[in-house]
């Protein structure tokens, strides 16, 4: 008989019948051992085949997380009653893409949104979770790196603003696809869509000067926008795109210096110029005063900030804490 549970999930003598015959000083053992020795350990054939089939939900939904599952457990627990345990199965990276194809008709929400996750997702799978009812599950689709460019086409034009988000967001939108949600009527997909990487230079530029507030805003953002642009942005009113040129790491040195200088209602702005990497030494010895607790935090940790800033910054966090209670 066995009295290390670890060893024996790695004991070839210890077989089924073995299992079967001692069931439930083997249950209770398992149920003082953690969770993660069914999750993550790699189990014999037959530990594997008298866990899938423990009446304790528990045990199965622990081991169907297990990636060293043999396909016939994964199979028997994609059939399970419970929603959670095919859900696990939905989400483990062992599943075929065969079993994920029938998963994807389940009636748990949770098993198709991890099947519209899935990297083995199957191209059929992904084509009918694409038309699901559920808008996670659509913006699931779209989130998959495997999902076809026609696929993201359709999902341009869905009902949900969250879903076409999610389509501006995606590395391989067709460009198109990223011009159409250019002037889409969601404000939130406008900003996301100008800001994409794919986004080329003459096309920023055109959207740095367009009269939708929303599309200089995504135009700020993104990763590829020039300096020229930036400082041409920089002349905005609007805090929220100023907190962008402030943060961006292609803000030059002249536009972070002029931001610094100027005085706002909120302090965000000079909370993004602390923060920058780019910000030179001299202008952090200035935020280093700051009244902005939060401001002189971002200074004493920046790299640029000399040794003297970072002790001044330091101090003046400390002296805007807030006092100990009195009790």
């Amino acid at each position: 008989m066995m009295t290390n549970l670890p060893l024996g999930f790695n004991d070839p003598k210890v077989g089924l019948s073995t299992l079967h015959e001692n069931h439930e000083w083997f249950t209770n053992i398992c149920r003082h051992c953690p969770g993660n020795l069914f999750r993550d350990k790699k189990l014999q054939p037959a530990w594997q085949n008298w866990l899938a089939r423990h009446p304790d939900r528990w045990f199965r939904q622990e081991l169907a997380c297990n990636p060293s599952l043999l396909p016939d457990n994964i199979a028997l627990l994609a059939r399970d009653d419970n929603a959670n345990i095919r859900s696990s199965i939905a989400r483990n990276q062992s599943t075929s893409s065969e079993l994920l194809q029938h998963l994807a008709t389940d009636p748990s929400r949770s098993v198709r949104l991890n099947v519209a996750y899935h990297s083995n997702a199957p191209t059929a799978a992904l084509i009918h979770l694409a038309t699901d009812h559920d808008w996670a599950v659509r913006s699931s689709v779209v989130r998959n790196l495997n999902t076809s460019a026609e696929v993201l086409i359709n999902l341009a034009n869905d009902a949900d603003e969250r879903v076409r988000r999610a389509v501006a967001e995606h590395p391989n939108i067709p460009s198109e696809i990223l011009i159409q949600l250019f002037n889409d009527s969601s404000k939130l997909v406008r900003r996301v869509a100008a800001q994409h990487p794919k986004v080329p230079l003459d096309l920023l530029e055109e959207l740095a000067n367009s009269p939708d507030y929303f599309l200089r805003s995504g135009v700020a953002r993104n990763p590829g926008t020039s300096a020229e642009l930036l400082v041409q942005l920089s002349d905005e009113e609007d805090i929220g795109i100023l907190n962008d040129v402030a943060k961006h790491p292609n803000t030059p040195i002249e536009v972070l210096v002029c931001l610094a200088s100027c005085s706002y209602e909120y302090d965000t702005v000079h909370f993004h110029i602390a923060r920058n990497r780019n910000t030179p030494s001299d202008i952090l010895a200035k935020l280093a005063h700051h009244h902005s607790r939060d401001v002189v935090y971002e200074v004493s940790h920046n790299p640029n900030a000399s040794k003297d800033t970072k002790e001044v910054a330091f101090e003046n966090y400390k002296n805007h804490l807030p006092p100990y209670p009195i009790t």
